[in-house]
């Protein structure tokens, strides 16, 4: 008995989506292949995505491209037109204080930077045009008043005392600066001795940084140890560095160089009573651990005293 048998048609199998086609079209050559082809299609919204960021970078390119031009337009304006020229008259000039400066000299250094461009001034610029002629300035702040214009406010350094060289009377500035004398100016009484003329510029030379520091180190010291003993005369004398302190006439002799030490050397000498400064004309500390002294009653002292000090 044959059987017969009932022919099953083959499954169909489904393939995933790849975006792939097989193509059964066989081309004719020297071998068969089979071709694959692909399916490139864009979406509507890449599209719009795409046509977004194109329009960004554009606009971005062209906000810098105008961003450059506005610097370019802004330092021409700035620096290549007058606009912003410094004028003469548009300088405005503060002095602290006023009276120890010579405010036409002031104005006629500033006028040099007439016809410049005002943001091409700088506070250094200024201060070291006026700090060459004008020794005593202390600082100088500058603002401007636009768009021509600048308001300067100049500093001194304060007066420290009055000296007296020969008949001539000065204010001597914390720098070491001898300035015209002002009046209503309070300051302590300093004579200064052998003070060198300058022929260059016809002025007492300035008294250098290091001796004023030397003087006002051994004030403050006397000050502090010494407040009950009054001074009565100052004596600076440049050449031998020294400071003469003259309390109920006599004189006590310092050395810039250590004369604060030499101050505690004195008060010690005081407080042990090795020394009563009434009973003589002078007391030299200049020497380390040696003290020489002159008696009142002697008057060979006073004559030693005025040969070495008063020629």
């Amino acid at each position: 008995m044959r059987l017969w048998k009932k022919k099953l048609k083959p499954k169909k199998i489904q393939r995933e989506d790849t975006g792939w086609s097989i193509s059964t079209k066989v081309f004719h050559g020297p071998e068969k292949t089979l071709r694959k082809t692909r399916t490139n299609k864009t979406s509507s919204i890449q599209i719009i995505k795409n046509t977004y960021l194109w329009i960004k970078n554009y606009l971005q390119t062209v906000w810098w491209l105008f961003i450059g031009w506005l610097v370019i337009l802004g330092f021409f304006v700035l620096f290549a037109t007058p606009i912003f020229t410094l004028k003469a008259d548009r300088i405005e000039v503060v002095l602290k204080p006023e009276p120890v400066f010579d405010r036409g000299a002031i104005e006629s250094l500033l006028r040099d930077f007439a016809g410049k461009n005002v943001f091409s001034i700088s506070t250094q610029d200024v201060f070291e045009s006026l700090s060459e002629n004008v020794r005593h300035i202390a600082s100088v702040e500058k603002s401007l008043i636009l768009p021509d214009g600048m308001r300067v406010v100049i500093s001194s350094f304060p007066p420290s005392y009055r000296a007296f060289i020969g008949e001539e009377r000065f204010l001597l500035t914390e720098n070491g600066q001898l300035i015209p004398d002002i009046p209503e100016v309070e300051a302590p009484a300093l004579q200064i001795f052998h003070l060198v003329q300058d022929p260059n510029i016809g002025k007492k030379t300035p008294i250098m940084d290091e001796d004023m520091y030397g003087i006002r180190l051994i004030l403050n010291s006397w000050k502090q140890a010494l407040s009950a003993l009054p001074i009565d005369e100052l004596r600076f004398y440049e050449q031998e560095k020294e400071l003469h302190i003259v309390t109920g006439g006599t004189h006590c002799i310092f050395s810039l160089e250590s004369g604060q030490g030499e101050v505690d050397t004195l008060k010690t000498l005081i407080d042990k009573g090795n020394v009563v400064l009434s009973r003589l004309t002078y007391i030299d500390l200049r020497i380390p651990k040696r003290v020489y002294t002159c008696p009142k009653s002697e008057g060979a002292c006073s004559q030693n005293l005025a040969h070495i000090y008063n020629n």
